[in-house]
């Protein structure tokens, strides 16, 4: 597959990396359309942690609550729905000499951080639509929070109504 390459992380429990086969977005939205019967999707929709909900995230100050998306396929009616809790994805580093936790990369900026939850939305729902083809295959912006889900909002209960 052109789209696939590896991504190291660096495992403190081993003190070395490990590396994890990943797709692009662009290559889950490839490999589905090759089935021939991907239909399109919806456009994102953000939500705050109140669950209002946006079709643009503007807020410059917070970053969203959770981002959905939408896969059509065709021959089904029901859509295929993705909803992703930017607490289960986020990046977060840890600052040596302070100890505290912050958003690094893009997940520290809300405008970029809404494009990176919507990434993994998008990702979620291609999946759910074409198991038989995305199944095991995941985007980067999926594996950066894979040590601190622990203690996130989602862990702790809080989620959409929608999600389901």
């Amino acid at each position: 597959m052109k789209f696939r390459y590896l991504l190291p992380f660096y495992n403190t429990n081993r003190e070395g990396f490990d590396y994890v086969a990943c797709t692009s977005i662009d290559g889950l939205r490839s490999l589905a359309q090759n089935t021939g019967r991907y239909d399109g999707q919806g456009a994102p929709i953000w939500y705050d942690d109140k669950g209002a909900e946006y079709l643009i995230w503007t807020n410059k100050k917070e970053n969203p609550f959770a981002c959905k998306m939408q896969v059509f396929v065709k021959g089904v009616s029901n859509v295929t729905v993705g909803i992703a809790y930017f607490d289960m994805y986020a990046k977060w580093n840890t600052n040596k000499s302070t100890k505290e936790k912050y958003l690094s990369g893009f997940w520290g900026i809300p405008m970029k951080a809404a494009h990176m939850i919507a990434k993994c939305a998008e990702a979620l729902a291609l999946r759910k639509a074409f198991p038989q083809v995305l199944s095991g295959l995941f985007v980067e912006e999926e594996f950066h929070n894979t040590l601190t889900k622990q203690g996130s909002k989602y862990e702790q209960g809080v989620t959409l109504e929608s999600d389901n």
